[in-house]
């Protein structure tokens, strides 16, 4: 199993990570503000696609989250649901991978999202709008079917190759491993997707 984590990121960021095998977890924790945005959203990133996008709208007509996928710069059908973010209260964030599904809880509540892509595409994270981040950290189970896992033993987590973000982050992202320091990251904010209602 290989861990990684990163400490108080500034937003917007988009951050590598190891791949997204059978039964690793990304957890986030941080806090939703009000701000300019109206929104918070989190991105897993396929290369140029969104493996998942999870676009929470605060404003008092919408109180909503949308969940999708962006493939082949195609937005293919939105599941929506209740927003679990509260503006001003700490929140903790886990999606744990299943074989057909991402099970994700936030605050105790909890829901899924089936596969669109393969989640061993996976490559990188995005946070942006209007939340504080207190960390994000990557947990790859690396369990080969021959071999049982041992209580006590981990291995580092294996660099993934990474070619940026989606076109939406822009071109001039500067990119951070999730194992180094938060003050070489940056990226330049992009409107956020824009849904139909």
């Amino acid at each position: 199993m290989g861990f990684q984590t990163i400490k108080t990121p500034v937003v917007p960021c988009v951050l590598p990570i190891s791949g997204v095998k059978l039964a690793s977890r990304i957890c986030l924790s941080g806090n939703a503000f009000i701000g300019t945005n109206k929104y918070l959203c989190i991105e897993l990133f396929a290369g140029h696609d969104i493996a998942l996008c999870m676009y929470a709208q605060f404003g008092p007509e919408k109180m909503e989250m949308t969940l999708n996928s962006c493939i082949d710069g195609i937005w293919q059908n939105e599941e929506r649901m209740e927003n679990p973010f509260v503006i001003g209260k700490p929140f903790e964030m886990k999606i744990k991978n299943k074989s057909k599904c991402l099970k994700i809880k936030v605050n105790g509540k909890r829901f899924q999202y089936s596969h669109r892509l393969p989640a061993s595409t996976i490559s990188s994270i995005g946070v942006r709008g209007d939340v504080r981040l207190e960390s994000i950290s990557s947990i790859i189970c690396k369990l080969l079917a021959s071999q049982p896992a041992q209580q006590g033993t981990s291995q580092p987590a294996q660099q993934v190759n990474y070619d940026g973000p989606p076109p939406m982050y822009g071109e001039s992202t500067s990119l951070t491993p999730l194992n180094l320091p938060p003050s070489t990251m940056t990226v330049e904010e992009k409107q956020a997707p824009k849904y139909t209602y």
